[in-house]
């Protein structure tokens, strides 16, 4: 069996993030599990960090790996980061030499980073960093009135509007700025097959972020199964085909 554990960007809770993409892959027969960060919504505990959204995610991961499932890890923008360094411990190839079933076998990447180890997403995105992911005086992310409309840039107002509605409020939250100061030291993306989906209208992740991300892929000689192509910026709103 083959279960998709599917993790979002910041500040949006996984459900209503994928609403429209968990439904198909289960009428294709896989299991889905969309799998919220611990850095999103404020905590009594305080601004959760990168290690708690590594802890949260690899928790779901080990949960199905330990019933015998093989895992594919779909991340989208910065849930690269957490969801790449969750995967240590639980790549399927390395639990099958001690004996066990299941695992991870194949990551996919949705308008998301592919994390250089040593490098948090500040230093990847660099100056391309939006003010809003700098750091905040309560170390929570201001999400600003209009910012939803990155989210939809590639459709009509009308459209967007409609789809901030149903998919974008539900889906949006405070956002702990401690975890973007967290880097991956254990490159999962070199142990299983990988595929990337390129933003071309992405205002999220730009295209200049994600081009240097697979030029740096490409000349890393990262094992991978394909880097591909045109993502819509509305990754969590659109129904993928194919």
């Amino acid at each position: 069996m083959i279960a998709f554990v599917l993790i979002p960007g910041a500040s949006v809770f996984a459900e209503p993030c994928f609403a429209r993409v968990t439904p198909r892959l289960r009428s294709l027969g896989y299991e889905v599990y969309p799998t919220d960060l611990a850095s999103v919504g404020e905590r009594p505990e305080g601004p959760a960090s990168f290690e708690d959204d590594v802890t949260q995610i690899a928790a779901q991961i080990r949960k199905l790996a330990e019933q015998g499932k093989h895992v594919v890890v779909a991340m989208s923008s910065y849930g690269g980061f957490p969801g790449t360094q969750a995967c240590k411990g639980l790549i399927a190839a390395d639990r099958a030499k001690e004996g066990k079933k299941g695992g991870v076998i194949a990551l996919a990447y949705l308008a998301s980073f592919i994390p250089p180890p040593g490098k948090s997403i500040r230093d990847v995105m660099g100056e391309s960093l939006p003010e809003a992911m700098k750091d905040s005086p309560n170390d929570y992310m201001q999400n600003h009135p209009e910012s939803w409309r990155y989210a939809f840039c590639d459709v009509p107002i009308e459209e967007a509007e409609e789809l901030r509605d149903k998919y974008y409020v539900p889906a949006v939250d405070k956002q702990s700025t401690k975890s973007f100061n967290g880097y991956i030291n254990y490159p999962a993306y070199r142990f299983v097959d990988t595929c990337f989906l390129l933003g071309e209208q992405d205002m999220l992740v730009p295209p200049v972020v994600s081009r240097s991300m697979l030029k740096w892929a490409k000349d890393e000689g990262i094992h991978r199964r394909k880097l591909f192509g045109r993502w819509p910026a509305t990754k969590f709103s659109r129904r993928p085909s194919g």
